[in-house]
């Protein structure tokens, strides 16, 4: 898998293989902009910062995946071949 394309990629492909040191700065710059610790030692803390992190995960795990679907629009304007499993993954970008 590691070979292909991110074109090539299915949706899960790439989100199983999103950078982990990226998704966890971003969910620690995000709970840290809105107050709340993972040094938390309160259950309310743990809980509060549970959910922040939850929150943040989601938005990254969003981001990411509009890159990807960014990138297979790309390449089908382009005229690559975007393999039909990919496709099924953006039913949106068929025309």
């Amino acid at each position: 898998m590691k070979n292909k394309n991110p074109w090539e990629r299915t949706k899960k492909d790439w989100m199983d293989n999103q950078p982990a040191g990226e998704r966890n700065a971003w969910i620690k710059a995000i709970t840290k902009s809105v107050g709340v610790s993972s040094k938390a030692t309160s259950i309310r803390g743990k809980s509060k910062y549970q959910k922040a992190a939850r929150k943040a995960a989601k938005q990254f795990d969003e981001m990411f995946d509009n890159k990807h679907k960014k990138i297979v629009q790309q390449a089908l304007v382009s005229g690559k071949v975007v393999p039909v499993e990919v496709l099924i993954d953006y039913p949106d970008l068929i025309i």
